[in-house]
């Protein structure tokens, strides 16, 4: 199994998973198409959020082009995308949804990280 490590690690809390998206996801955040494997509420850095990990047969460049308008700020937080870049039948794609500190809040540009600019590729090493 690939390890989608940054988001999963980043994520602190809530080891209750599921494979039905959590209460209060938001709608307005596609899951591309494939089996939900893993998804939870979680609580970041910067605050709540939720992660839903998918595998799916959909192509690298089919992910990033679903992803291409969703990634990036978003309200008081922002959607990080994350998946591998390898050539195979199957990938893992990692939907990050961080709400952010609060209706009142918003979040720094600059604690915003540069790879919601576009998917963050995570990178496995040779044989898994």
């Amino acid at each position: 199994m690939i390890s989608v490590g940054l988001l999963t690690m980043t994520a602190c809390g809530g080891a209750n998973y599921k494979s039905e998206l959590p209460a209060g996801f938001p709608a307005d955040v596609p899951i591309i198409s494939g089996e939900i494997y893993r998804a939870r509420s979680a609580r970041f850095e910067d605050g709540k959020g939720f992660v839903v990990d998918v595998l799916t047969t959909l192509s690298y460049e089919e992910v990033v082009a679903f992803y291409a308008d969703v990634v990036g700020p978003r309200g008081n937080g922002y959607v990080l995308v994350e998946t591998t870049r390898h050539d195979t039948p199957t990938r893992y794609v990692s939907i990050a949804v961080h709400l952010g500190r609060g209706a009142d809040s918003r979040l720094p540009a600059s604690h915003i990280p540069n790879a919601v600019q576009g998917i963050h590729e995570v990178e496995v090493p040779e044989g898994d």
